[in-house]
């Protein structure tokens, strides 16, 4: 979906370890696709004008061999979005079901980011609309109050078109507001960085 996007606006290749992902990719009508294979991304130095990694890092062992290999592979003066999961006190049996490593803070990606010398250009917490209740309902599952999810899958629910929609506008609007007042809070973390 997201070289879907990109490809309306620039020229997209996309990389993956996994090979039913670019399988899938492929049958969308995706090309220009590669298999990461070890810690090297399959990329020459200098070749992207724009990285976006959006919610991969925190399922990497090593975050920053990867950061590192983003630098060598961004070209001058190019653009590193990332976007990752916020607070480990949100962490839950979504997160080892999701296979995550970590979740991140805004300082510690900050400090990764400038240890792989990444300039810093904006770092702030989104979907914070929600972190409240997210934070609360994590904290009861933890205490095994509230009853975990058996299965993982997507169930329909009467009216959830409507309450999609109504969800789908507030996320809207917590995307829209988040860079402008920089919430000390969030579900999730966006940084942009230049090399």
């Amino acid at each position: 979906a997201t070289l879907s996007l990109l490809d309306k606006y620039a020229k997209t290749e996309g990389a993956d370890i996994d090979t039913h992902a670019l399988t899938y990719s492929r049958s969308r009508g995706h090309k220009s696709l590669r298999k990461i294979v070890g810690k090297k991304l399959p990329f020459q130095n200098n070749h992207f004008t724009l990285i976006t990694c959006l919610d991969v890092l925190e399922h990497i062992e090593n975050d920053m061999n990867t950061l590192d290999e983003f630098y060598r592979i961004l070209k001058p003066g190019g653009t590193l979005i990332l976007f990752v999961p916020a607070f480990p006190s949100l962490w839950g049996d979504l997160d080892v079901h999701s296979h995550h490593k970590r979740r991140y803070t805004e300082n510690e990606l900050s400090d990764k980011m400038r240890r792989a010398r990444f300039k810093m250009k904006h770092i702030f917490y989104f979907n914070f609309i929600f972190f409240i209740p997210i934070f609360l309902i994590r904290q009861l599952q933890r205490l095994r109050i509230m009853p975990l999810a058996q299965n993982w899958g997507v169930h329909p629910v009467v009216g959830s078109k409507r309450v999609n929609d109504f969800l789908t506008r507030i996320f809207e609007h917590d995307v829209r507001l988040a860079p402008l007042l920089n919430p000390p809070y969030g579900v999730s973390i966006c940084a942009i960085a230049k090399k």
